[in-house]
């Protein structure tokens, strides 16, 4: 039972340890802007246009924040940019390979939306 009790604790001080020991590196700079680096490669080749992201941040339990994001659109011209995303994610869908996101803000976006219609483009900002 002792021997129970010690490995169930040892796991849970591993787990916390880990934790912590992410969210420590996730506040480093270097490491911050190698995340976001690799986050707009994926997203870039996911959506088949550039995506640029600064940093990525590990908030307060499941928070994430973005910042300096940009996406372009597929023929090159800006489309998407923010200052700062954050988001609240769900943790049990992430054991299961999914993301549910709870909560989103967006902070200093700047979007140019447009349509090419056969009658007459139109252009869309805000």
């Amino acid at each position: 039972m002792r021997k129970t009790k010690k490995i169930i604790s040892g796991l849970l001080w591993a787990i916390v340890g880990l934790y912590v020991g992410v969210v420590v590196l996730l506040h480093v700079p270097a490491v911050q802007k190698y995340l976001g680096h690799q986050v707009s490669e994926a997203l870039s080749q996911k959506l088949g246009t550039d995506v640029c992201v600064g940093r990525i941040n590990l908030g307060l339990l499941n928070r994430v924040i973005i910042d300096d994001v940009e996406i372009n659109d597929q023929s090159g011209r800006k489309m998407f940019n923010a200052a700062r995303l954050s988001a609240k994610l769900d943790l049990l869908p992430l054991s299961q390979g999914r993301i549910v996101v709870t909560s989103a803000q967006l902070f200093g976006i700047q979007a140019s939306l447009y349509q090419l219609t056969p009658d007459e483009p139109y252009n869309f900002q805000f």
